[in-house]
C-alpha cells in the first residue's frame, strides 16, 4: 500500500479486508470496487492516509463511530485515492465490539459524530447536503437502527426513538434524493420500515434473510 501511495502520489490507499469472528465465521469485504467512496466501509483500518491530508484531524475521544468521523473528513476533501485489490487487512471481531454488544445508549454517539462532521464541513466550505443525507440514511436509518433493534437492552426503544427522530429531521425528502435511485430494493424496504417506526418488521425480514443465506 505504501509503495502504491508513493508511486501514484496518493492521498489515501484502500485495500480489501477480511473479518474473523470468534465462532470461526469469516466475511470478506470488497472495499476496492465502488461507485462512491462514501459507500466504502468508513473504517480507517484498511486505509493509509497521507500526513498532509490529515493535518489537524484527530479521532473523537470517547465516542463510538469515530472511524466514520475521521475517514469521512478526509473523503470530503476529494483526495486522490488509489486501491489495491487483495485481503491485506485482517480484523478480529470481538463479541463486545460496537457491532456486537448490548450497549444501546452508546449508539446515540453516531448523532454527535454526524453533527461534528457537518460543522467541520461547513467551517471548511466543503459541505454537500446530498452526501450528508446519504450518510444519515445509510449509517443511521438502516445500519444503526437495525443494530439496536437486535439488542436486548432495556434502553433500546428510547434509543431507536431518538435515532428515528433525528432521521425524520434530516431526511424528510430522502426518496427524492439522487442516491435513493441506486439503493437496492431490499434496503429501501428496510429504510422505509425503520423511518415509520416498523423496525421490528425490519428485524424479522433480516432474520429471515440470514436463515435463507
Amino acid at each position: 500500500m505504501y509503495n502504491i501511495a508513493i508511486k501514484e502520489d496518493s492521498d489515501i490507499v484502500i485495500c480489501d479486508m477480511m473479518d474473523y469472528y470468534e465462532d470461526g465465521t469469516t466475511i470478506a469485504h470488497n472495499c476496492t470496487k465502488y461507485d462512491s467512496v462514501y459507500k466504502v466501509t468508513p473504517s480507517a483500518c484498511n486505509k493509509i492516509f497521507k500526513n498532509t491530508l490529515i493535518k489537524e484531524i484527530r479521532f473523537l475521544d470517547g465516542l463510538w463511530y469515530e472511524d466514520l468521523n475521521f475517514t469521512t473528513k478526509m473523503l470530503l476533501k476529494e483526495p486522490r485515492i488509489s486501491t489495491i485489490s487483495g485481503l491485506y487487512y485482517n480484523c478480529n471481531v470481538r463479541n463486545n465490539s460496537i457491532m456486537n454488544n448490548e450497549n444501546s445508549i452508546k449508539n446515540l454517539d453516531i448523532i454527535k459524530v454526524i453533527e461534528d462532521l457537518k460543522n467541520y464541513a461547513k467551517e471548511n466550505k466543503i459541505y454537500k447536503e446530498n452526501i450528508f443525507k446519504y450518510l444519515i440514511f445509510d449509517h443511521i436509518l438502516i445500519t444503526t437502527i437495525n443494530r439496536v433493534s437486535k439488542q436486548k437492552s432495556k434502553d433500546k426503544k428510547k434509543v431507536i426513538k431518538k435515532l428515528r427522530k433525528y432521521c425524520k429531521l434530516n431526511l424528510k425528502d430522502y426518496k427524492k434524493q439522487e442516491f435513493y435511485k441506486n439503493i437496492p430494493n431490499n434496503r429501501k424496504i428496510i429504510a422505509n420500515l425503520n423511518y415509520y417506526g416498523f423496525h421490528n418488521s425490519s428485524k424479522m425480514l433480516l432474520n429471515m434473510k440470514s436463515k435463507i443465506n
